[in-house]
């Protein structure tokens, strides 16, 4: 027998995690923007890989690794994530929340996701399990790349949620939300977390996160020719700025927006000047984007030591943003 979570409405959006937070809130009744999902999480980040074993051998991303849970507390929305090797206590807990008329939000790797039938792995992708049926062994979830729901065989499901490569680690993660009828109000939340993110991009304590890590992709691009899978680190540094379910950018342009939103929240982020800011950034990310993907294109290496120069120059831009937004206040309305 079939069951499904009444009155979940899905919609399909631009990146898999602000999608289905964005969906979960709706179903509770609180309409926050995809956009705005972004932003309450602190949501951009910049982290980057080196590693000669991996595929691709070098690699970065460009949102943070918390966004979901950054968000959800931003809000005041009490949440958990739980994680278990017990295939079928992770299906218990995701089947308990379906079976009590609530969207289950849970971790994948898309690799073993059926409908989109590829080989490549990606780890970070979120869902919304929205129903299920035992007797058919599948599951249907709402995930943002598709129109409509999409069933998935309860054994891909499974498997999707436990068999990852790095830097993911997936262990039957499930988000345990309560999800209030009030929130914290958009006038604390925004400038709060538009200085949380700030902090965390200028943070240099960990060299593989942040501008640090953005300075050292910078200086190790031009050597990227002599990778033995050039083409496949262009393509791929081209596929996760703009393609794959960033909204373009790098998360910038989507996170511009955010601040659009917000100005009527925090009259600092007009004062500072931090949207046309954010704007400039997310232009030079898909430019950085485009060159890449040129590159991926080319028989033999080239250009490299154009996209490291870009770089540089984006690392510079995000660094006096971040520096900026450091000066976003929080303004309470009177009374």
């Amino acid at each position: 027998m079939r069951v499904m979570v009444r009155g979940y409405e899905h919609a399909p959006g631009r990146h898999c995690g602000t999608t289905a937070i964005s969906r979960l809130l709706h179903f509770y009744g609180h309409h926050v923007s995809e956009p705005m999902c972004l932003g309450l999480g602190a949501g951009l980040f910049f982290y980057y890989q080196a590693n000669d074993a991996a595929s691709p051998s070098r690699l970065w991303m460009g949102r943070g690794p918390d966004l979901e849970t950054d968000c959800l507390q931003a809000l005041g929305v009490p949440v958990t994530i739980r994680r278990t090797h017990d295939n079928a206590e992770a299906w218990a807990w995701v089947k308990g929340e379906v079976d009590g008329g609530r969207p289950a939000l849970i971790g994948v790797d898309l690799r073993w996701l059926d409908y989109y039938h590829t080989k490549t792995h990606f780890a970070g992708h979120k869902v919304l399990v929205i129903g299920y049926d035992e007797e058919a062994q599948i599951a249907v979830v709402g995930d943002n790349e598709f129109p409509v729901p999409q069933e998935v065989p309860l054994a891909s499901l499974a498997r999707a949620r436990t068999e990852t490569i790095p830097p993911f680690d997936l262990a039957n993660d499930w988000y345990e939300v309560q999800i209030p009828a009030t929130l914290i109000p958009l006038e604390r939340a925004a400038p709060e977390a538009i200085v949380t993110m700030a902090r965390r991009m200028l943070d240099d304590r960990i060299p593989f996160c942040g501008l640090i890590a953005m300075d050292a992709a910078a200086h190790d691009l031009p050597t990227w020719g002599a990778l033995r899978d050039w083409q496949w680190c262009a393509r791929f540094g081209y596929q996760v700025i703009e393609k794959r379910g960033t909204g373009g950018g790098h998360f910038r342009k989507m996170y511009a927006e955010f601040l659009v939103q917000c100005a009527g929240y925090c009259p600092d982020i007009v004062r500072l000047n931090l949207i046309e800011q954010m704007r400039v950034i997310a232009d030079g990310w898909t430019d950085l984007a485009m060159l890449l993907r040129e590159i991926s294109e080319r028989e033999t290496p080239s250009g490299f030591d154009e996209a490291g120069a870009k770089l540089t120059r984006l690392a510079g831009l995000e660094r006096q943003y971040n520096e900026t937004a450091l000066g976003c206040r929080c303004v309470l309305p009177a009374g």
